[in-house]
């Protein structure tokens, strides 16, 4: 059980015995309004419901850049094969290859990888050498623009993949700011607990309360 379900647990026992008639009757003789027992419960809700809000958005964030990490895997080892295709075939032509970026382009800054491995395409698409070459390979320039739409699409993948992780991120914020305001909602009802139920040590356990 992770620390948030530990929480979430330990604060759900209070809330749903506290409604028990044995305590919440001596509670409420006491001077605790029903308002603010029935405040606890909606509270003791809404932590429940955002707890799964966010384990949802978390999943889908996993995915999201599990799809990302996939595609753009995918995208530099061509990229590297074709890398190190242009470097072998330039290799003794310095007029050529001052034109075109024959070391490897480093994926970070990520954000810029794909726009400069997109331009690699496109500038050793318009080198008839270069071209002449990989041809013998099957390269052709419609492999190179078909590599250029998959860059795209792993571009996309890591926007949306950016969004989820937003979203994730909102989720818990809600979630903890949620969980803060139930525990100290529970903190306030066993204070006045541990008065209204004081010759009643029993009772007391039931709420998670250690009676020495």
């Amino acid at each position: 059980m992770n620390s948030i379900e530990k929480r979430f647990t330990e604060a759900s026992t209070v809330v749903n015995n506290v409604s028990n008639p044995s305590i919440k009757t001596p509670m409420l003789s006491f001077g605790v309004k029903q308002k603010f027992i029935d405040k606890c419960s909606s509270k003791k809700d809404e932590v429940g419901h955002l707890i799964n809000v966010q384990i949802k958005e978390k999943h889908e964030m996993s995915i999201a850049y599990d799809n990302f990490q996939r595609e753009q895997e995918k995208c530099n080892k061509k990229y590297l094969n074709i890398q190190k295709m242009v470097k072998l075939c330039t290799r003794h032509n310095d007029e050529v290859s001052s034109r075109v970026i024959t070391s490897i382009i480093p994926l970070h800054p990520i954000k810029d990888w794909f726009g400069r491995v997109s331009n690699f395409y496109i500038k050793i698409a318009s080198e008839p050498t270069i071209m002449e070459y990989l041809e013998m390979f099957n390269i052709t320039a419609k492999t190179l623009s078909i590599y250029s739409e998959e860059l795209h699409n792993a571009q996309h993948l890591r926007e949306v993949a950016i969004k989820e992780k937003g979203e994730a991120e909102n989720a818990t914020d809600k979630r903890n700011r949620a969980m803060a305001e139930l525990e100290d909602m529970c903190y306030e009802l066993i204070t006045l607990a541990k008065i209204a139920l004081q010759d009643s040590p029993q009772l007391l356990e039931q709420l998670g309360v250690v009676v020495k």
